[in-house]
């Protein structure tokens, strides 16, 4: 697991972003910045959660060549084959999980439940 990243390094990389984390995904960056691939410890179905450094990038990198990203998406967790997790972070709605598929750049529906 990731050391512990401080509220001032989540506040800058948000403030980079122009979008506030969803409380459950700073909470839990504020316990251990990601997890290295050889940790073992994926989230179902295979995915490691980024840490904050390569949440920026991923970012960066999909606003800029993703077509269907928003910029308010938030990848949270990268995926052996190359996809993300993102939450979907919109103004006056909750966040929604997605999938980005990336054979295709597009995006499975939310997560139900």
């Amino acid at each position: 697991m990731g050391r512990p990243a401080t509220a001032d390094r989540i506040d800058a990389v948000q403030r980079r972003m122009s979008v506030a984390f969803p409380a459950d995904l700073a909470a839990s960056l504020r316990r251990h910045d990601g997890l290295s691939a050889a940790s073992g410890c994926d989230l179902p179905p295979f995915y490691a959660p980024s840490a904050l450094d390569d949440i920026l990038l991923d970012w960066q990198v999909n606003c800029r060549v993703a077509g269907g990203w928003d910029r308010t998406f938030v990848p949270f967790a990268k995926a052996v084959d190359g996809g993300c997790r993102p939450y979907e972070v919109s103004a006056g709605r909750s966040s929604d999980i997605r999938s980005k598929v990336p054979a295709t750049g597009s995006f499975a529906s939310p997560t139900p439940g």
